[in-house]
């Protein structure tokens, strides 16, 4: 068997089991007769024919009607696997994905990498159980490391395309920001800069007051904010004075 067989085989011996793991009809057939039941279900077989096949081909001596209602079961327990794309033609998804959104085309890509390798995987093990050899297991190694690379692939080209976008709308907004600035605070030839710090300068210089020096507390206050001391320090008035240790032109307390 391949590893397509091996593996579905496996995953519908594992779906197949009853509740609280009891044994189904389906785990007493062999595996060739489990792959021949999914290959019917798979192209829409009836559930009549099946059991017919079963009875004729493969001996089960159960009642028609018996197995029908097997076969019901077991459709809904491997439904999944029914509607899952075989291994033959994943390169078939594949090259239909291609019409689709980049980033939908990466979804499925990776959900097929992901759903091949487990292929793969449960294919060996079953095979090592049974001491067979898969005799297609390099063309399938090959293909799902192929299908990584472009998965891989795929998936840096969208980032190198949010990269572009990223730096394309940063400078998009750093223009529009520039203009803005340009246009309302500069101008073309800077004259409305000058104006502006002129502007600013001037009310600075209407609105700012010259501070006291107070040698006491060594502090500078707004005019007529100078302490009073009592004793020796007390003052009743200013002077501009020049002592060598406060500013030039400061209001010094004598």
């Amino acid at each position: 068997m391949n590893v397509q067989e091996i593996t579905i085989v496996a995953r519908i011996r594992e779906l197949s089991r009853g509740a609280r793991g009891r044994e189904t009809f389906v785990l007493s057939l062999s595996d060739e007769a489990i792959y021949a039941v999914y290959l019917q279900l798979k192209n829409g077989a009836s559930n009549r024919s099946v059991a017919r096949l079963l009875q004729a081909k493969y001996s089960l001596q159960s009642s028609e009607n018996s197995l029908q209602q097997g076969i019901s079961k077991l459709r809904k327990r491997i439904s999944t696997l029914l509607e899952a794309p075989s291994i033959d033609r994943i390169e078939e998804t594949i090259a239909d994905s291609e019409r689709l959104p980049p980033e939908e085309r990466l979804t499925i890509t990776r959900q097929i990498e992901k759903d091949y390798y487990l292929s793969i995987e449960i294919a060996a093990a079953e095979a090592r159980k049974k001491g067979v050899l898969i005799h297609d297991l390099p063309k399938h190694l090959s293909a799902v490391t192929d299908l990584s690379k472009t998965a891989d692939q795929l998936e840096e080209d969208l980032k190198e395309k949010k990269r572009a976008a990223d730096k394309a709308a940063f400078e998009r907004e750093f223009k529009e920001k520039s203009d803005f600035a340009l246009n309302h605070f500069i101008g073309n030839d800077g004259h409305k800069l000058l104006r502006a710090a002129d502007k600013f300068l001037t009310q600075i210089k209407a609105a700012s007051v010259k501070m006291e020096w107070d040698p006491v507390s060594k502090m500078y206050y707004p005019p007529g904010k100078v302490p009073e001391y009592s004793g020796n320090q007390n003052t009743t008035a200013q002077t501009t004075v020049n002592d060598g240790k406060s500013p030039v032109g400061t209001t010094t307390t004598v």
